[in-house]
């Protein structure tokens, strides 16, 4: 309505995307696309700056539409942690600030591992699984960039003790570095058991990943030995 608009997008100044769509350098259409904190789908359009508001949606689809109208250059790379071959990896170093002891570290030196905790080389592993979960880190992905909180909110985030760090050295000497916070649940004080926020030490932004995607790295220890 009028008034909804007026509240929403006029009283706050609330700045549109404008979007020119083209064919073969040819000028289709253009329209305004209005972020607004009470639609987080960003789905409050209009044609043209005189127009009459209107509410877009695809059927079936119920995701942030009006995230796809952005210049921010990380939405367009690929939303991956990491894409690495075994092969290509040196070591990696799991620590788990909840429970420490159940913290490791694989090394890879000549095709032959070895599995420490944070003191001592462990023996009586299972090789199988210390190589199946080396092979985890082919490919895990992240939901998406945490692109609208407020710089407060992101310096409260890091400040806070992490839940898990994942630090995996290539072959070829670089690092990357995984940290994981515990998220809170929309709105509430719940903890959010389905995500968690992250970041990679060469990004300053911060991201959110789904446990579903980073669990199968997310081992105690204990995994690598058999009962």
């Amino acid at each position: 309505s009028p008034e909804l608009f007026q509240a929403e997008v006029i009283e706050k100044n609330i700045q549109p995307v404008k979007v020119k769509a083209f064919e073969k350098n040819r000028f289709l259409t253009s329209f305004q696309v209005f972020k607004t904190g009470s639609n987080k789908y960003g789905n409050i359009m209009k044609m043209k700056e005189t127009a009459k508001p209107f509410i877009v949606y695809v059927p079936g689809f119920e995701g942030d539409i009006g995230s796809g109208f952005t210049v921010n250059e990380l939405f367009w790379q690929p939303y991956i942690v990491f894409n690495l071959l075994p092969s290509e990896i040196s070591s990696v170093m799991l620590e788990n600030m909840a429970d420490p002891a159940s913290s490791f570290t694989i090394e890879n030196k000549g095709n032959k591992y070895t599995l420490s905790d944070t003191k001592f080389i462990l023996s009586g592993w299972d090789s199988t699984r210390v190589k199946r979960y080396v092979s985890y880190y082919t490919l895990i992905p992240f939901e998406s960039w945490a692109l609208d909180i407020s710089d407060n909110e992101k310096i409260k985030i890091e400040s806070e003790n992490p839940a898990f760090r994942i630090k995996v050295k290539k072959r070829d000497g670089q690092e990357i570095v995984l940290t994981m916070w515990k998220k809170l649940k929309d709105s509430t004080e719940d903890i959010d058991t389905d995500r968690l926020w992250a970041k990679t030490d060469d990004k300053e932004d911060l991201f959110i990943m789904r446990y579903f995607d980073v669990d199968p790295v997310l081992k105690k220890k204990s995994y690598f030995f058999v009962e």
